[in-house]
């Protein structure tokens, strides 16, 4: 099969990939609102974070750019499903945390209605850059990205932000918060301790701890992290960077309220084991379909022929 022709596509800018998260989110919030597609910003994020997550990675991933420019609406939607569901098979408790970002995809008519601007917001992040930005084989450079928590807070509007009590942490001081953090602890992490941020929202803070691991030589993906943030969107972004981030296997995203409830972190650890549980269970039943089906030939009769 030949390789696709590389997608037109402006190079990422010199300087901080930070510089380059935000210009791709700025460009893609401007594609949304530019072709009216409305107030639901789970939907343009969903998108950015399909796209992010989508799985071939490596240096050669860029190239996939020209397949994704020529996709139709209804090409575009299956592919955002096939995404999900890829990521469902393998984490499903943050799939699951994650589905505003893409159960309008299961709602036909709000799909329609959006893929025009999806479908913008799609090129437009291609375009941009972001299949270089979040490609890379090596999980430190993933790590150095949050293009979709800058999505988050670039497509809120003042008043919702205070609504939410979201007051965004700046990349700059994320990074000294977490290094004073650890700094004093120095001696004291080792792989298999826990983190958690009870107002995570999109997760700024445990990307600036996993960034100085990385630094420090630890791999995040050996640590335990768990993230709750009463807003359903921002927690839905801090699962989706979990996977993005490589933060491993032990990560709980929970949605709730830190102050009244306090056990996020455990309500999400059972959570996660029903999740896990049903989706066990769903994989056993389809495999046995599957079986099934491989007995019946096209016209009914028995036989070793698949259907």
């Amino acid at each position: 099969m030949p390789l696709p022709a590389p997608a037109p596509r402006r190079y990422l800018p010199r300087g901080p990939r930070r510089e380059a998260d935000f210009a791709i989110a700025t460009a893609c919030a401007d594609a949304w609102y530019r072709e009216r597609g409305g107030a639901h910003i789970q939907i343009p994020v969903g998108a950015v974070a399909a796209l992010a997550l989508w799985p071939i990675k490596g240096p050669d991933a860029w190239m996939q750019g020209s397949w994704w420019l020529s996709l139709d609406e209804e090409q575009l939607a299956a592919t955002l499903r096939e995404c999900w569901g890829r990521w469902w098979i393998q984490r499903p408790d943050l799939i699951h945390r994650a589905a505003p970002l893409h159960s309008w995809l299961d709602d036909d008519k709000v799909c329609a209605a959006a893929m025009p601007a999806v479908r913008a917001v799609i090129r437009t992040a291609v375009t941009e850059g972001v299949l270089e930005l979040v490609s890379s084989g090596d999980a430190w450079a993933r790590t150095d990205t949050d293009v979709l928590g800058w999505m988050v807070t670039l497509m809120r509007s003042g008043g919702e932000r205070k609504m939410l009590a979201e007051f965004p942490t700046p990349p700059d001081m994320a990074a000294l918060m977490g290094r004073l953090l650890l700094a004093e602890r120095a001696e004291d992490i080792k792989p298999g301790q826990a983190f958690h941020d009870p107002t995570s929202g999109t997760g700024a803070m445990i990307r600036a701890l996993a960034l100085h691991l990385h630094e420090r030589g630890l791999a995040p993906a050996d640590f335990s992290w768990a993230m709750t943030d009463l807003d359903q969107v921002s927690a839905a972004v801090a699962a989706c960077c979990a996977i993005l981030w490589d933060l491993g296997p032990r990560v709980l995203v929970w949605c709730g309220d830190t102050l009244h409830e306090g056990d996020g972190p455990e309500r999400a650890a059972v959570e996660k084991a029903r999740l896990v549980r049903e989706r066990d269970r769903t994989l056993r039943q389809f495999a046995a379909l599957h079986g099934s089906l491989r007995l019946i030939n096209p016209d009914g009769r028995g036989g070793g022929a698949r259907a």
